[in-house]
């Protein structure tokens, strides 16, 4: 959790943009839904957030959604499962990078 926090922070602080965090409930310094919450709130990242759990129970995956998880992957995880959910936010994206080049434009 700290480490995915650092590595988001000193992306965005340099202004490279990221589209997507693949991040675990279970580590040891911080869980993951503490940091999307800061991701989300303090760091205000607004790529995708994929939770990866393997609970399936619906505290734990709600848990997550309420911090600012857009979805969450139960273990363990396919190649099939991961490529649908990336592929399930091509539009947003896509939508992300138009919004990128048009701000370099202007």
């Amino acid at each position: 959790g700290t480490t995915a926090i650092a590595e988001v922070k000193n992306l965005l602080a340099v202004g490279t943009t990221m589209d997507i965090v693949l991040i675990d409930f279970v580590m040891i310094a911080m869980n993951g839904p503490e940091a999307v919450k800061i991701m989300r709130g303090k760091l205000h990242f607004n790529g995708v957030v994929i939770g990866i759990t393997g609970n399936a129970l619906q505290e734990d995956v709600a848990t997550f959604l309420l911090q600012g998880a857009d979805q969450i992957l139960i273990k363990p995880i396919t190649k099939s499962k991961l490529l649908d959910s990336l592929y399930s936010f091509k539009d947003r994206f896509i939508a992300n990078r138009f919004d990128q080049s048009v701000e370099e434009i202007t």
